[in-house]
């Protein structure tokens, strides 16, 4: 990554002590991603990606043209035991490190102009070089995961309608001891704790008998598929028996669910551990191996992140002869869509990609370890636009908070060096 020079931290200090500062109004530059993951914002420009720490995050949401630095210095003091000098000085920071990296430009208000002008003057007059890198891990702080406990309650209320219909609202309330998501993706999923007479719950057929398949998958954890057929769990079996596990009462969170139709007719269908369906499997095989993949992903989530560890997209890979192209799953829930892909000759995948240190994607598969292994370069499915924006790359990745420097920042040169490969496929390109 190219160097860009900034200027020296004394500087910093003379451009700060400078009471005109007070009025500056620090504001995003046009063309700037921000997303919001696990309580950190991240920040990309063209040439760098930085991940704000929580405190940092919380002030830089407030950049927004109109306040001023020593506005948001009041409100950082009177929330803080901060004192006003202190406060300046926390603002002041990550406004001048924004605009350092091309983030934020300024607009000023009274008393005077010089403020702005001060300050491009002195980004243009550098005495040290730091690289982008170092300025990035300097900005970086550890977030905290949002804390579950295993031990979850689901509770319902009816809500009787005038036409006769009933409204059954489910709530699914988790105590605040466990360690991780992880912790919680490994015991329990959301969908089973559905009550059984709730849109969900009928949906998945929770109150009818069921089969339970259990597989010991890669990462030594037992997890389970809910199905209501002999057939199908036969199929699942059959996949690779050597990994279903035979011990008695061995269980463990339900990360699918395959059901026949309310109406007892049609396609089976599959659903994950959130309750969402998954693909359109037309016979218990593509069951079967649609199930496997779900167990990959699922393993995937649950795992703590690392900087080897691969990372989830909001997307699914389909396998065209013009190489590897990425639909949001949200597409493939469109019928005309699914249907325009198959049409246009694309071989469909209904799980989330996963994004590998050697930026690769693929589709694991727990029970036969089929993966599908494509490198790039990578085509994203988007409706307008023939540039990838950095915001419609950071939208595909939901599960990148880690409390370690180091490693947040090598995932953010991973996400850097995808984006790098990626372009946009319109829909008229198809």
């Amino acid at each position: 990554m190219a160097k860009r020079k900034h200027r020296d931290r004394e500087d910093v200090v003379c451009v700060r002590l400078k009471p005109d500062l007070r009025f500056v109004r620090p504001d995003w530059a046009i063309g700037v991603a921000r997303q919001l993951v696990d309580s950190q914002l991240v920040v990309w420009t063209d040439s760098v990606c930085v991940a704000l720490s929580e405190p940092s995050s919380a002030i830089a949401r407030f950049f927004d043209g109109l306040t001023t630095i020593e506005e948001l210095a009041e409100d950082l003091s009177a929330v803080t035991d901060l004192d006003m000098d202190d406060a300046r000085q926390v603002v002041g920071d990550l406004a001048l490190e924004l605009f350092d990296i091309g983030a934020v430009h300024w607009t000023h208000s009274s008393p005077s102009t010089d403020a702005a002008h001060e300050i491009r003057h002195a980004s243009e007059e550098p005495t040290h070089t730091k690289s982008d890198a170092e300025l990035a891990t300097s900005m970086i702080s550890a977030p905290t995961l949002p804390k579950h406990d295993a031990a979850a309650m689901a509770s319902e209320t009816v809500e009787h309608l005038p036409d006769g219909r009933r409204r059954v609202t489910a709530s699914i309330t988790f105590e605040s001891n466990a360690n991780d998501l992880g912790t919680l993706l490994t015991q329990l999923s959301p969908a089973e704790m559905a009550p059984v007479n709730s849109c969900v719950g009928t949906r998945l057929r929770l109150g009818d008998p069921a089969y339970f398949v259990s597989a010991r998958c890669s990462d030594g954890h037992i997890r389970s598929i809910r199905v209501d057929t002999s057939e199908l769990a036969d199929s699942i079996w059959a996949l690779a028996p050597e990994q279903v596990d035979g011990e008695t009462n061995a269980s463990g969170p339900v990360v699918a669910f395959a059901t026949k139709p309310l109406s007892g007719f049609g396609r089976p269908r599959v659903y994950d551990s959130f309750g969402q369906r998954r693909g359109r499997p037309t016979n218990s095989d593509e069951v079967a191996r649609l199930v496997s993949q779900l167990l990959s992903e699922h393993a995937a989530l649950a795992r703590r992140l690392e900087s080897s560890a691969p990372l989830l997209l909001d997307a699914a890979l389909l396998i065209s002869p013009q190489g590897p192209v990425l639909a949001p799953l949200a597409l493939l829930e469109d019928r005309a869509w699914r249907h325009h892909l198959l049409q246009c000759g694309f071989d469909l995948t209904w799980t989330r990609a996963q994004l590998y240190c050697d930026t690769t994607l693929r589709v694991g598969s727990e029970l036969d370890g089929n993966q599908i292994v494509r490198s790039g370069p990578f085509r994203l499915i988007h409706p307008t636009g023939h540039r990838v924006a950095a915001s419609d790359v950071l939208k595909l990745f939901k599960h990148i908070g880690t409390s370690d420097e180091q490693t947040m920042q090598q995932i953010l040169a991973r996400i850097a060096a995808f984006h790098s490969q990626l372009t946009l496929l319109p829909p008229g390109d198809l």
